[in-house]
């Protein structure tokens, strides 16, 4: 995946830096959809005591939309994101579907038609096994890049960072902690 992204990177830089003259526009509205390939690590507590780690790894597919305000090469303003896929713990039989929202803070600098940025902000984070869903929420933070074509059109790639708490619904002295990290390819369009 990872090796994927950076392709598409390098081939859409390479194919477009010579047609971009200076800093382009990346102000407004814009939307787009991604794919992410996760990997993390759930601690579940009992009364504050840890009781087991569970590695996980999954996909997710997701959308977002945001907007931008850019002040010379200067580029920052907000984003949200949906993503929801399965993901695999160890010891788990079965997959637990979880959904994620976050809400970013992001900033950058706009390189000819590269945008290289950093984002902030907070997640609410479900998992559900089937049964009673368990609603987490915490922070993310991270770092990506993205490309933009004359078309308005553009492909990315962002790192993400969660970390959200929380616990069963059934029992508050049940609680976990889920760490994953994301690896996210990104395809959108400016307005």
């Amino acid at each position: 995946m990872k090796k994927i992204i950076c392709a598409m990177l390098l081939a859409a830089t390479a194919g477009t830096t010579a047609a971009a003259q200076g800093v382009q526009d990346w102000s407004g509205a814009y939307a787009g959809g991604s794919y992410a390939s996760m990997t993390g690590k759930l601690d579940k507590f009992l009364s504050g005591v840890l009781q087991g780690s569970y590695a996980s790894s999954g996909t997710a597919a997701g959308a977002f939309a945001g907007y931008n305000i850019q002040n010379n090469a200067l580029v920052y303003g907000g984003e949200l994101a949906f993503s929801q896929g399965n993901t695999a713990y160890t010891g788990v039989a079965v997959p637990l579907t979880e959904t994620a929202m976050d809400a970013k803070a992001r900033v950058g600098f706009a390189m000819n038609n590269v945008l290289v940025y950093a984002v902030g902000g907070g997640s609410s984070y479900t998992l559900d096994d089937g049964g009673t869903p368990s609603i987490t929420y915490g922070y993310n933070y991270g770092a990506g890049a993205a490309v933009k074509f004359d078309s308005g059109m553009f492909i990315g790639a962002e790192y993400l960072v969660r970390t959200v708490q929380g616990g069963n619904p059934f029992n508050p002295n049940d609680t976990f902690t889920v760490n994953n990290q994301s690896v996210i390819a990104r395809i959108g369009w400016q307005f």
